[in-house]
């Protein structure tokens, strides 16, 4: 089959012909629902003819486990370089489909049996059991292979038997205790993207998201159906994907937003990838499956395609949040320094950003880490310390106002100072409206001239949450 979204067979519809009065398969019909039978079902378009030599025969697929053996019967062989091996292209009367169980399950038979095993090309994984049970690929799809043009006497037509490892279940189950990996091919839902063919190592086929052409309502995308059977596990979901440009990407969890964010280049190009053109995102926050039972990536690029590869869900236990969060922390505060051993400060770090680090170890678990966290907490402080050697303004925290105007702030009525919440960790002011421009709200600091150096230019830096009409 050509590069395709999965789907689950449900049947074939065989349709019979006969050629100096030996019959034979002559075409077919597939009925098919999508992964996780999230959708109605669907038929696929007949198959060769629909020969009317014989009645047509249904078979179900969807019996047990599914086909994991068929039994073919040859009415005709011919060579014909086709396939990894060069097999042989047959004519077939009769096919048997055997049904993975762990019970004796009648087999399906169109017309007859034969001895053609499919098991010959496709072994058990596992041969300490029967092999149906141990069976190691289900059967997907059938097609027809179709050789000779229309005036020829010699028209071959082979049905051609399309196989999927058992490990891709029909129904996206989430595991509580490991990690699920998800292909995005898996998705029942796909708008201006296509799917591609894999480049060998990712196990299968991958979906490309094209750009929106800057037009919000054509933004590419890829919907996944998910089925969690517990509900209270906590699960951070991350995404292998290959792009060639930072481009903004955007992962729904039902109808929430998990992630909405630009993402590096991870390739040069999206042509003939190796393994180290993927990258990663990952989802900050862990959630629960009462978010939906849908999981979802938007292109937010007018210009840029993606490539997503692979879904992947997380289990988020007490030990490895705690490990998570450490680590986040630990990345934010080391990234708040010019150097290992911390004795420099990088020019672009305010202080709003030390106290965003600041909650971040602040919520560190102490029953996990809470050595790390005192040692992290230290290095936040002197990351304070530093930040307030540097800061020629005095008294950043808005300890007072128009107490001591020339060694501090000074300012109008009307400004209240308010302790710390999630915003904002320490002391903040806030400035009340005024409807008289003769009599603005406002706050100042004067600078002793000695502390200026010649030649220099100074930067003033702040944090704002709301305003209008303020000035600076």
């Amino acid at each position: 089959r050509s590069p395709h979204s999965m789907d689950i067979l449900n049947s074939i519809t065989i349709y019979t012909d006969a050629h100096r009065g030996y019959y034979y398969w002559s075409g077919h019909q597939i009925m098919a629902s999508p992964v996780g039978f999230s959708g109605p079902e669907f038929t696929f378009p007949l198959y060769g003819t629909m020969g009317n030599a014989a009645p047509q025969q249904r078979i179900v697929a969807q019996l047990g486990q599914g086909v994991y053996r068929t039994l073919s019967s040859t009415f005709y062989r011919r060579p014909f370089n086709i396939g990894i091996n060069n097999q042989q292209l047959s004519v077939l009367d009769g096919t048997e489909f055997a049904y993975g169980t762990s019970s004796n399950l009648p087999s399906a038979v169109y017309r007859k049996s034969g001895t053609v095993d499919s098991l010959d090309e496709i072994p058990p994984q596992n041969n300490n059991v029967p092999p149906r049970q141990g069976f190691s690929h289900r059967l997907s799809h059938v097609s027809m292979f179709r050789s000779g043009s229309s005036s020829s006497v010699s028209i071959i037509r082979a049905p051609m038997f399309s196989w999927i490892h058992r490990s891709a279940e029909f129904n996206n189950i989430i595991a509580s205790d490991s990690i699920t990996q998800i292909p995005a091919v898996k998705g029942n839902f796909l708008f201006n993207g296509s799917v591609i063919s894999g480049p060998g190592f990712t196990g299968g086929d991958l979906v490309r998201l094209n750009s929106s052409g800057n037009n919000i309502q054509n933004r590419g995308y890829i919907e996944v159906p998910i089925h969690f059977p517990s509900t209270s596990t906590r699960y951070r979901a991350r995404v292998r994907y290959a792009s060639v440009t930072p481009i903004h990407l955007n992962v729904n969890w039902g109808n929430s937003s998990i992630f909405s964010n630009t993402v590096p280049a991870t390739a040069t190009s999206l042509n003939n990838l190796q393994s180290s053109d993927f990258g990663y995102f990952e989802s900050a926050n862990a959630f629960t499956s009462s978010l939906g039972n849908i999981v979802g990536v938007r292109n937010f690029s007018g210009t840029a395609g993606v490539i997503i590869d692979r879904f992947e869900f997380i289990p988020v236990t007490a030990t490895l949040e705690a490990e998570y969060n450490l680590e986040r922390a630990q990345k934010a505060v080391n990234a708040l320094f010019t150097s290992t051993n911390q004795l420099g400060l990088k020019t672009n770090v305010t202080d709003y950003h030390i106290d965003q680090v600041s909650n971040l170890v602040t919520y560190l678990s102490d029953e996990f880490c809470l050595d790390e966290k005192r040692e992290l907490s230290e290095k936040v402080k002197h990351a304070k310390r530093l930040s307030d050697e540097r800061n020629l303004l005095q008294d950043s925290n808005f300890k007072d106002i128009n107490r001591q105007p020339e060694r501090g702030w000074g300012g109008s009525t009307g400004i209240t100072i308010q302790g710390g919440d999630d915003v904002f960790k320490e002391n903040y002011v806030t400035l009340s409206g005024t409807f008289d421009e003769c009599y603005p709200t406002y706050l100042y600091q004067k600078i002793d001239e000695s502390k200026l150096k010649a030649f220099t230019r100074y930067q003033l830096r702040g944090y704002i949450e709301d305003s209008q009409d303020l000035e600076i």
